[in-house]
């Protein structure tokens, strides 16, 4: 084996341990969100009864939710009644709205996780993975339709407040997007390879 040929093996095992290195930092941070998610669910979940059996315990401007001596901001929403006071049917809509979104945030983390996991060991571009991809970018901005659909609801069943007003963020419509480029990468990697196999 010549010196340049003993240089390129070495460049390839290292660009080989560094890509194990990143895909593994990944799946990691994939399944760390997924989980977050799962928890964030499950206190907006405690939340809406919480809220549903103490509406003494939500008040202020931002609106506040203690909950055994933790204070919980709900900044994303305002719905104070002509009294100036909390709507409380407007704080659990939009507790609904939140349960409902982290669901969606994990469920879309779960796809990419899986994805991750399974380039750990085999060639990721496969149709599979592309189906995955997809599914996760419609999950995430789905979230963005479901910010337009608590508005709505707001509008229609809250209606002892004076001010309903959400702040519709667009986030994770970026994310959803991108995740969304990358499956057609993926897709695209997929027909190229069908295409070589095919030559073979």
């Amino acid at each position: 084996m010549g010196y340049n040929e003993a240089i390129n093996s070495v460049e390839v095992s290292f660009m080989a341990a560094r890509n194990a290195s990143w895909t593994k930092a990944a799946t990691v941070i994939a399944l760390i969100l997924q989980v977050s998610f799962i928890i964030a669910a499950f206190v907006f979940f405690v939340l809406i009864f919480h809220v549903i059996i103490n509406p003494d315990t939500v008040s202020g401007k931002p609106i506040s939710i203690y909950f055994y001596g933790v204070s919980f901001s709900v900044n994303d929403v305002a719905a104070y009644t002509v009294g100036g006071k909390v709507s409380i049917s407007g704080v659990v809509l939009y507790l609904l709205y939140g349960c409902a979104q982290a669901i969606i945030s994990a469920a879309a983390f779960n796809r990419i996780y899986a994805v991750l996991e399974y380039s750990k060991t085999r060639p990721p571009f496969r149709w599979e993975n592309v189906e995955k991809l997809r599914r996760a970018g419609f999950l995430f901005l789905s979230t963005v339709l479901l910010q337009f659909l608590l508005a709505l609801l707001g509008m229609i069943f809250v209606r002892d407040v004076i001010t309903f007003a959400v702040n519709i963020k667009l986030d994770n419509a970026i994310i959803g997007v991108i995740v969304l480029c990358v499956a057609q990468i993926f897709a695209q990697g997929v027909q190229m390879q069908e295409e070589q196999d095919g030559l073979v």
